[in-house]
């Protein structure tokens, strides 16, 4: 008499909490990004590299493709959208950690 064979599966899920601590005096600002229409949290070039997981020079890339949502300061700096840089960190397979301290 032959047994019949069952197969077993398992899913495993694995979560990893994070904490990202941004060094300087930038916080994230509150300014109406001139794409979304609406008031976001805009950050430094050098915190969405870090956020984003790459480096600066790619943000920049991103922001003269289009893929990120900016606006200059007054003064000249650059401010970028955080709603936008989760959504092109996501298009290109990478994740945003959310700032924390």
């Amino acid at each position: 008499m032959k047994k019949k064979r069952t197969k077993r599966s398992a899913e495993i899920i694995v979560e990893i909490d994070e904490i990202l601590f941004i060094k300087g005096d930038s916080k994230p600002t509150l300014s109406q990004c001139p794409v979304c229409r609406r008031e976001v949290s805009m950050i430094a070039p050098e915190q969405a590299a870090q956020m984003a997981r790459v480096g600066p020079r790619t943000i920049y890339t991103w922001v003269e493709s289009g893929k990120l949502h900016f606006l200059e300061t007054p003064e000249g700096s650059l401010l970028i959208c955080l709603d936008s840089l989760g959504a092109a960190a996501s298009s290109e397979g990478k994740g945003v950690r959310a700032p924390r301290g």
